[in-house]
């Protein structure tokens, strides 16, 4: 378990704590209230039956979840977040925004709580990328428990010109071909869920995420992510970027 003390200081620093300013006082009641909190979380996952170690460290949240997660050779990052909007994301930044880049691992990012008892439905998004495929079987090496209902969704980003152009030329139309990807995918993911669906939905990842989610009220989608540069996710904008920063639901970014 950590917790990150964010600076007060316009510089992002800190001051030593012998120093003698307001500043210092503040830093030490955040301090205190980060072990406060962690030693609850702690005993409350104690009480679960869950072993954890806990940790206040001093600087940007992103920065120290991320070095903290790579010292001790994380799996995985779970983080929590409140939605924002995509103006108020942009703005004020995120933490978990700011992992979709930072974090060398893979993260979950909580944003609904689920029952304790009952088995998740969950998406799982692909473009069937060498990249995607490899995450996926990362996560199935994982071997998660407690997952019910799962659905496989591919996003057929084909312009609609040129899908048709291809269609008659193959005598095969693109919508089948990654069909049968999805379904080369499920055989693979059977050991994680008996009960899988498989989609392929025209348009944008992000739209078709969107269609997906809406329609299946999973309760975790799940996403591959290399990671974007600031000035690429600019032009480009990123699917997990948005995902994370932006969409309502709980997001699981493979990382690998």
């Amino acid at each position: 378990l950590v917790y990150s003390v964010e600076s007060v200081l316009p510089d992002g620093g800190f001051l030593p704590d012998a120093a003698i300013s307001p500043v210092v006082d503040i830093q030490r009641q955040r301090l205190e209230d980060g072990e406060k909190l962690v030693s609850e979380v702690a005993a409350e996952f104690g009480a679960r039956g869950l072993v954890c170690t806990t940790q206040v460290v001093f600087g940007s949240p992103a920065h120290t979840i991320t070095e903290v997660a790579d010292k001790e050779g994380a799996d995985l990052v779970v983080a929590g977040s409140g939605n924002k909007g995509a103006i108020e994301s942009f703005i004020m930044g995120s933490v978990t925004r700011a992992l979709v880049s930072a974090a060398h691992c893979s993260f979950l990012v909580g944003k609904n709580p689920v029952g304790v008892s009952q088995a998740l439905s969950v998406l799982v998004a692909t473009d069937h990328s060498d990249y995607a495929s490899r995450c996926l079987a990362r996560f199935a090496s994982l071997a998660p428990t407690g997952i019910g209902k799962l659905t496989i969704v591919t996003a057929d980003t084909m312009d609609p010109n040129v899908r048709e152009a291809v269609d008659n030329a193959e005598g095969i139309t693109h919508g089948e071909v990654l069909a049968r990807k999805n379904e080369t995918l499920k055989k693979s993911l059977l050991a994680v869920s008996k009960d899988i669906d498989c989609h392929v939905i025209a348009g944008s990842a992000n739209d078709a995420i969107d269609e997906a989610m809406k329609l299946t009220r999973a309760d975790l989608l799940i996403i591959g992510a290399q990671g974007h540069g600031f000035l690429e996710r600019m032009v480009m904008g990123s699917t997990a970027m948005h995902m994370v920063g932006s969409a309502p639901w709980n997001v699981l970014v493979l990382r690998v």
